[in-house]
Formats: structure tokens, C-alpha cells, sequence
């Protein structure tokens, strides 16, 4: 199991240590990989064989860091400083019990100039340096990195520090990071984590349901047909959350453009989409927003995107509003604006309809996990990022919160994508940690056994429901840890396996 005190492997980079934590093991082209996480959410990958590590081959480098950068297909530009007339060489190394594994600055800079690649795309393995101090601070050879870095995978993973997650304060001249925000001054970029951080940079800390009504009703950019489910859209969410920050959705509704999908923009099986780039909603023709219908579930969807997701021009700076962002977190922001928007709508949906509505291995598995969650809502998801929901999963289990988004990303990758394998141990563990979460929280040591009973029927009914076929959540593993919590607290019977 990834506990807690797993341990982490340290990313050099320009001098300053970038911690990483193994988090799993996947495969891809046939071959397997360590999956490392930063503190900022970030991936790495190290191939293992045969007990050791290598660094991967350029192409599954550049293969891995496009599978997990979801929408950016233009990331690798190498920007020349030309106002400085700096040239570049580029590093990377690998810290392992005190020893430095270094890639050659000639074989980075080969790298980077053959696939006109900016370094620091590569999954924070990479980054720009002064070719001076990479002469003056570099000894390391090739010769030297075929013969260490074939490291024994005990021996990397064995003394390093203990992981951490949490957001540090950290000023310098061009960057302001809290755990409320983060400002680059040099772009004059201004990345939201909290809502809080809102107030000053929208200028105003809240907004009546009655200015939300006007803006849409005021917007000439959405055809009128469409303000109807968007104003019953804003009632009933507001109705049934109590915590909703509707300001995103307010500087977003006052210009968001709704328009038709021409030229077969969408695909056959897509009947709405929302950029958040660009502020619009693209629609296919025709679309049924009649009451129960599935065009009106995707676009409650897409309009739960707006509630969460904003770019706007504020005083000079661009604010950026993300509950999660290309890299880390695409599919919890997906199965969480699932749960998100459909929540209060249930009892106009079929049932049929309400067996997939959207996204079903990963919506079912956060479906479980937010109702073992008193101290978290799905409308906290306006307020903070998902650093604050993964906050409010640790507080409930003794698993690594981190770990297990990151499995369920990986796994939803696999799933979604089919580009990746991720290894049953890491499935299994995930599994666990469903298992778990579920029983601490629905049941006691005075449930019944038909209470236990019940209740394991139910979870596997959320897990399962609206799809056939292998889940990333192995039921199994669930039945097991259901007659482990019969043993423990001695009741007479075994749970009956049902499936």
C-alpha cells in the first residue's frame, strides 16, 4: 500500500530541489514506468528494468508529457531570450542518496534543439540554465551517466525525506506564491487557488442572485432560447447548495457567448463543450433543453464548467480560475462538475438516464468518495482548487489523499485514453482505500451485519453503475474489506459475495 511515509525521490533543477513522490507504476509502449508527482502537481517518469532506473527514451518522454498535458498540442516552443542575447544549455539530474545523476548539457541541448522543445515542458525534468555556469558547474560525462544511472530501485527509494504537499509562501522579484493564489509579476498572470484571494482582485465579495439574472438577461451574446434553463440553472444550484461563490459565473455569464457548432466543430457523440479560454459554449443545432432530457444534463455540465473555470482581464493582470488545470486533476474536474451539476437536479432525470451521466468509472468513485465527506460539498469547487478538496479526502482516511487522486487520474487515463496501463498493486491499493473510506464513514462498530450488508450492496451500486465491463475499482477488494470489518467487530456471519 502507498502509505503516508512513502518516500521521495529529488529532482535537480538549476540547484533548487524539486521533491518528487513515487506515486505509481504504469506501462506504456510495452514498457514499464515509475510515475513521480511534485509538490505542484507536476509528473515525472523514470523507466524501470530489471530492478533499475532509467532515464526514458526521448520519444516516450515526449509521448508521456503529451498524453498528460490534456488540451496544450503546441507546448513545445523554445523561446530564445533575445533582448539578453543568452544562450542556453540545458541540464537535468537526479539526485539519489547524495549522488547526482546528470544528463549532459550536450545531449539536453541536442534534445531541445532537434524538437525545438522548451525544456521546462518536459515534466519539470528539464530547465534552462547560462551556458558559462554550465560550463564552469557541470563535470559529469555521458560515459559517466551509462554507468550511473543504473541505480538499484531499493537503494533509490530507501532515506529520502518525507513527503509534503503543502503550498509555501514564497516571494522573490517576479513570483508571489500563497495558498491562496499565485502571482507572476513578470506576465502579469494571477493564478487563483482560494476565492478568497477574489476579493481583492475582483474588487468585491459577493454577488445577489438578482445580478446573475440581469447579466444574463442583458447578455445580447446568448440567444434568448437558451436564458430559460440557464436562469432555472441558477436558482435551483443555488436552492440546493448553501456555499456556492457564484462570482466566476457572474464575470463569466455577463459575456459568455452561446454559439451553434458548424462545420462539424463537435463530434457526433459531443453536444456541448465550454472554453473557458475563450468564455463560449459551443452547442450542436438543435439542442433539446426540454425538462429530463440528456442534452439538458450536458448543458447544466457545461454551465457548471463556467461556475469554476474564468480568465479574466482585471486592473492590468490576467486572473486565472481553475479548479484543476491541464496537467493534474483533468478528470476529477470532469466526475466532480458531474456530481456538481446533477446533484440537485436528480429527481428530473430517469433512471435510466441517471445510470451515465458522464464520465462513469471516475464520477462513480468521487460519487462514493463526497458522501463520506462531511466537511466538503461539490459546491466548494466555486470556492478553492482541487488542493483544498484533496485537504478535506485527508482529513477523513489514514491514505495519502495526493496518492489516491493520482491513481484515480492515472487510472481514468488508462481507461479514457487506453495509452497507459497502470499495474493492479496501484489499483488494488485504490480499491483499498474506496473500502475503507466507505466503511469508516457509513458504518460502526454497532452497525448490524444487515446494515453491513446493506451498505456494501449500495457502494457497489455506486461504483458499477452505468457501464459494463473492467473498472478500475476491483470489487474484490471491496468484498474483502467488507468480511474483514464482519471479523473485527464479531459478527457471526461472512457478507455473501454478490457479484
Amino acid at each position: 500500500m502507498l502509505s503516508k511515509s512513502i518516500k521521495k525521490l529529488v529532482i535537480i533543477l538549476l540547484g533548487d530541489s524539486m521533491k518528487y513522490r513515487k506515486i505509481s507504476t504504469i506501462t506504456y509502449n510495452e514498457k514499464k514506468f515509475f510515475v513521480f508527482l511534485d509538490d505542484q502537481h507536476k509528473y515525472a517518469f523514470l523507466e524501470t528494468r530489471d530492478n533499475k532506473l532509467y532515464y526514458p527514451d526521448l520519444k516516450d518522454v515526449l509521448n508521456l508529457a503529451m498524453i498528460f498535458n490534456y488540451e496544450e498540442k503546441n507546448i513545445f516552443k523554445f523561446k530564445r531570450d533575445k533582448k539578453k542575447k543568452r544562450k542556453y544549455k540545458f541540464r537535468a539530474g537526479v539526485l539519489v542518496a547524495g549522488t547526482i545523476l546528470m544528463l549532459s548539457p550536450k545531449f539536453i541541448s541536442n534534445l531541445c534543439s532537434t524538437y525545438n522543445i522548451e525544456p521546462n515542458t518536459l515534466v519539470n525534468m528539464f530547465s534552462v540554465e547560462n551556458e558559462e555556469e554550465v560550463k564552469q558547474e557541470n563535470t559529469s560525462t555521458d560515459e559517466d551517466i551509462n554507468q550511473e544511472k543504473n541505480t538499484n530501485v531499493e537503494d533509490l527509494l530507501q532515506d529520502l525525506e518525507e513527503p509534503s504537499y503543502e503550498i509555501e509562501y514564497r516571494y522573490d522579484d517576479r513570483t508571489i506564491r500563497s495558498n491562496y493564489f499565485y502571482e507572476d509579476k513578470e506576465n502579469n498572470e494571477i493564478i487563483i487557488y482560494n476565492n478568497i484571494a477574489l476579493d481583492k482582485y475582483f474588487g468585491y465579495k459577493d454577488v445577489s442572485l438578482e445580478q446573475i439574472i440581469a447579466a444574463i438577461n442583458n447578455n445580447d451574446k446568448i440567444d434568448d432560447k437558451y436564458k430559460p434553463s440557464i436562469i432555472d440553472f441558477v436558482y435551483t444550484m443555488d436552492d440546493y447548495y448553501t456555499n456556492i461563490d457564484w462570482r466566476v459565473f457572474y464575470e463569466n455569464i455577463k459575456d459568455m457567448q452561446i454559439k451553434v457548432s458548424t462545420h462539424g466543430t463537435l463530434d457526433d457523440e459531443t453536444l456541448a463543450v465550454y472554453s473557458a479560454e475563450y468564455n463560449t459554449m459551443l452547442v450542436k443545432d438543435n439542442l433539446d433543453l426540454s425538462e429530463g432530457t440528456l442534452d439538458s444534463l450536458i448543458f447544466r455540465h457545461e454551465l457548471g464548467h463556467g461556475c469554476t473555470e474564468g480568465k479574466f482581464q482585471k486592473s492590468g493582470n490576467t486572473i486565472v480560475c481553475q479548479f484543476a488545470n491541464n496537467v493534474f486533476g483533468k478528470y476529477t474536474e470532469e466526475a466532480m462538475t458531474v456530481v456538481f451539476t446533477t446533484r440537485p437536479f436528480l429527481d428530473r432525470y430517469s433512471d435510466e438516464l441517471k445510470e451515465n451521466m458522464g464520465y462513469p468509472r471516475t464520477a462513480n468513485i468521487y460519487t462514493a468518495i463526497t458522501s463520506c465527506l462531511d466537511n466538503y460539498e461539490p459546491s466548494e469547487m466555486t470556492c478553492a482548487n482541487i488542493d483544498f478538496f484533496i485537504d478535506a479526502i485527508d482529513a477523513k482516511t489514514s491514505y495519502d489523499a495526493v496518492e489516491m487522486v493520482t491513481l484515480i487520474e492515472l487510472c481514468s487515463t488508462e481507461f479514457y485514453t487506453g495509452q497507459i496501463s497502470v499495474s493492479m498493486e496501484d489499483k488494488n491499493t485504490l480499491s483499498s482505500f474506496i473500502g475503507d473510506l466507505w466503511i469508516s464513514n457509513h458504518l460502526s462498530s454497532e452497525s448490524t451485519l444487515s446494515e453491513a450488508n446493506a451498505s456494501k450492496n449500495e457502494l457497489l451500486d455506486v461504483i458499477n453503475r452505468g457501464f459494463s465491463g473492467q473498472n478500475m475499482i476491483q470489487n474484490n477488494i471491496l468484498n474483502s474489506k467488507f468480511n474483514d470489518y464482519i471479523d473485527v467487530n464479531n459478527l457471526e456471519a461472512n457478507i455473501s459475495n454478490t457479484l
